[in-house]
């Protein structure tokens, strides 16, 4: 009976030494937890600022598109008064307005002629604000093609970092209940 009780204290010691070593890991697991969760904040915000970035480029995508829509239709109504102002320096006084119909004197000449010219560049300055538009859309699309490669991996991290204070926690939770458990039922027959 001695040596079994022997026996079943040395068995006691050993799992007590255990627990206390197994409480210190306790702590040391909770820093890591900590840090694993202050990279899962920094990780987040990289993915909402891919999303984010993923977004800006659909944008700007579409306002691309529109634009270059814009100035193919400018192209040809810039196309369309060229031609209008051609046939008009062609034709001569007193002939038939090429562009109206009417009787062309020289004062109407000029006068239509100042009214296309003034529509034409108009339209060219139209089309050249577009123009340089474009190239700075480009430019912002292939600079946000370039950040939201740099933040490819943002999501797997995030799986990662998620995974790793999971398993941790449960790390966590299972000493404490072992220590619980030996609180309760261990620790006393040990001092019995």
């Amino acid at each position: 009976e001695k040596a079994k009780l022997e026996q079943e204290q040395v068995a006691l010691s050993d799992q007590l030494s255990v627990i206390s070593d197994q409480s210190s890991m306790v702590s040391e697991l909770e820093g890591q937890v900590a840090a694993a969760q202050v990279y899962l904040l920094e990780v987040q915000a990289k993915v909402e600022e891919r999303n984010e970035l993923n977004n800006q480029q659909t944008e700007a995508r579409e306002k691309n598109a529109a634009l270059k829509v814009e100035n193919e239709s400018l192209r040809k109504e810039m196309d369309e008064i060229k031609k209008r102002i051609d046939s008009l320096e062609e034709t001569q006084n007193d002939a038939a307005c090429p562009v109206c119909g009417q009787e062309l004197s020289a004062a109407h000449r000029e006068s239509t002629l100042k009214e296309l010219n003034k529509e034409g560049k108009d339209k060219g300055d139209q089309f050249r604000a577009n123009k340089a538009k474009l190239e700075e859309i480009e430019l912002q699309i292939t600079n946000t093609q370039l950040r939201a490669a740099q933040l490819a991996t943002a999501e797997k991290d995030l799986l990662t970092y998620s995974n790793t204070i999971s398993q941790l926690t449960e790390r966590i939770e299972s000493l404490k209940s072992a220590e619980k458990e030996w609180e309760k039922t261990g620790k006393k027959r040990l001092a019995e």
